[in-house]
């Protein structure tokens, strides 16, 4: 269970995808808000603890958060950011998004809230 005061930012390409996440944080952190596009970049002008990045296995998809992810970090975001993706037949999947800047990577279902609330509260 994360401590209480936590905001974090939720990054995802759908509503049901921002929704999902939502739902597993809703319990345990103080603010959970949702951005997409370029949404990103005005909502990290607030501060965050963490930001949670959900992708799909879209190669196509997985370029764009990775640019999007290196640019936040090249802007100065210091909060972590972990990303949830689907285990996928991807070679170095984390190594792309380590060197691009993710803190940590959660493979997709996450059937227990506790995974990622856990990894929250680790890192921020």
């Amino acid at each position: 269970m994360c401590r209480n005061g936590l905001r974090v930012l939720v990054v995802a390409e759908d509503f049901t995808r921002q929704e999902h996440v939502r739902g597993l944080l809703a319990n345990s952190v103080e603010l959970v808000d949702t951005a997409h596009g370029r949404e990103v970049w005005t909502a990290t002008l607030n501060p965050y603890e963490a930001i949670v990045m959900d992708l799909s296995c879209s190669h196509h998809e997985n370029e764009t958060q990775l640019t999007l992810l290196r640019a936040l970090k090249l802007e100065g975001i210091t909060a972590p950011v972990i990303v949830l993706t689907e285990r996928c037949n991807c070679d170095g999947t984390w190594e792309k998004f380590r060197d691009s800047g993710a803190d940590a990577l959660i493979y997709k279902p996450i059937n227990d809230p506790r995974v990622l609330t856990e990894r929250i509260e680790l890192l921020a």
